[in-house]
């Protein structure tokens, strides 16, 4: 079975830190594939972790208001489990001299808004 290979978030050239964080929410946002449920699933416990971490994306963010998302699919924050706190973002530039962004989550408290 395959890991779980995402890609990158992609940002345009010079991002501003709105667009920086859309980027992120998109990227986040977006539902697992069959192959991806395929590969978290392949761990007996994580069916019950998953659901734990949709059902807590539903109740305590922009989705609480959208009832139609308790049935919606598993999104790749869901993955995350309780890391959903945004620790930050670190830049670096790489051997090649590609910039590269880095963004880090732990566990915490979610603010809510």
């Amino acid at each position: 079975m395959r890991e779980l290979n995402w890609g990158f978030v992609s940002v345009g050239s010079n991002p501003t830190v709105s667009e920086l964080i859309q980027s992120i929410y998109n990227y986040l946002s977006t539902p697992l594939t069959h192959d991806d449920l395929g590969y978290v699933l392949s761990t007996p416990q994580n069916r019950h972790l998953l659901e734990k971490a949709r059902q807590c994306r539903i109740k305590e963010g922009y989705y609480a208001i959208n009832d139609v998302e308790r049935k919606g699919p598993f999104r790749r924050s869901d993955v995350l489990g309780n890391h959903r706190c945004f620790y930050g973002i670190r830049a670096t530039t790489m051997g090649d001299g590609q910039d590269v962004l880095f963004f880090n989550f732990g566990p915490g408290r979610v603010p809510h808004y």
